[in-house]
């Protein structure tokens, strides 16, 4: 579950990455660099990834990166 997770967590950073800086703007809030940064480090550095900054990021991460993206979906379909 934890190498699920891990390239879930990967794929995330991939996309945020390939966001344009039109779309980052408009939610100066998210960490887009913090995000693509761990991207980085997940892919690059495998064997020094502690299971508590997986779960962290998991535990407190994901739910205001969900939010704001649902909330930049709203936003784009609605200009």
């Amino acid at each position: 579950m934890y190498d699920a997770v891990r390239m879930r967590l990967v794929e995330i950073g991939e996309a945020v990455a390939r966001l344009s800086t039109n779309v980052t703007e408009r939610t100066a809030d998210v960490p887009w660099r913090d995000i693509a940064a761990m991207r980085n480090h997940l892919v690059h550095q495998y064997f020094d990834t502690a299971f508590g900054i997986i779960h962290s990021t998991v535990v407190r991460e994901l739910e205001p990166l969900r939010r704001a993206i649902g909330q930049l979906q709203r936003d784009l379909t609605t200009e």
